[in-house]
């Protein structure tokens, strides 16, 4: 279980540090997203997907093994389960939401701010949460 654990870790900070780097790097050579980066970005969004539900399935393991907290001081375990469990299920129909309505709908009805903010976001989400898995694969 611990291989699976590293190896989806790994995947997840991965896809992260490929999504903030090219949020970054389209600026530079499509801003308009005409050309290459819509093609790459064509290739990221399920990997993207793949990555934030594996990050809501951790979170949600996470907040499943803390308990409620009914009775009990809230701890930093609880409160990172809690954020993380909310904050990667939000991430997650956010971004089904937008890659459906992109990639499979006509005419388009995606949101580009929607998109700024979960590029934005995604990187911090699968950094931590494969960081979390990293260091929990040992145990």
């Amino acid at each position: 279980m611990g291989a699976i654990k590293s190896l989806a870790g790994v995947y997840m900070m991965l896809v992260g540090a490929a999504v903030g780097i090219h949020f970054i790097a389209t600026q530079f050579y499509d801003p308009a997203l005409t050309d290459e980066a819509h093609i790459i970005w064509r290739i990221m969004d399920p990997l993207m997907v793949a990555a934030v539900a594996m990050a809501f399935a951790t979170a949600t393991c996470c907040k499943l093994q803390v308990g409620s907290g009914q009775g009990q001081p809230v701890t930093r375990d609880y409160l990172e389960a809690q954020i993380g469990f909310y904050v990667s299920g939000v991430m997650l129909v956010a971004l089904l939401w937008n890659w459906i309505g992109f990639e499979f709908v006509e005419p388009r009805n995606d949101d580009g701010l929607v998109w700024i903010i979960i590029d934005s976001t995604v990187p911090f989400l699968l950094g931590t949460a494969g960081y979390r898995l990293l260091r929990n694969a040992n145990n």
